[in-house]
């Protein structure tokens, strides 16, 4: 792990054993689910490359947990949001509005989940898991 990368990385496929073959190579897409820079006064300002250093960092560790995936030919950085204690903010703002917010790309993976948790606040019927550390009031919304 470094302070630069957080250490979580994924892979899609899941396994290299999964990983889509053409021409006697394989395929998998490896990206790195931790921010890597800080926050953005634009979008202009935003470098899509991402950075060397996370690169070669998820570069060794393809190396060496999937070794019979080949060198990287491509890379793309996204933006993406996120709070800064990385929880998502979901919340009830009004008796008939809940949002729902910093997915930070994530979300997906929780996505039946957090249909439930949002139903719950709208509905008042009780949630699958406590939503105080998602409350749109919590310190780590604070302006």
């Amino acid at each position: 792990e470094s302070n630069i990368d957080g250490g979580l990385y994924y892979v899609f496929p899941s396994s290299a054993t999964e990983s889509i073959e053409a021409g006697g190579k394989s395929f998998v897409k490896v990206g790195v689910d931790f921010p890597t820079g800080g926050s953005l006064k634009n979008m202009e300002s935003f470098d899509y490359k991402g950075s060397d250093d996370v690169l070669e960092l998820m570069d060794g560790w393809v190396k060496e947990h999937l070794p019979d995936v080949g060198a990287r030919f491509d890379s793309f950085c996204h933006p993406y949001t996120m709070t800064s204690d990385s929880y998502f903010v979901m919340d009830k703002v009004t008796p008939n509005v809940a949002v729902f917010s910093g997915g930070s790309g994530r979300a997906f993976k929780f996505g039946p989940l957090l249909g439930d948790c949002i139903s719950s606040l709208l509905t008042g019927d009780e949630a699958p898991v406590e939503l105080e550390p998602f409350s749109i009031k919590r310190d780590a919304m604070a302006l």
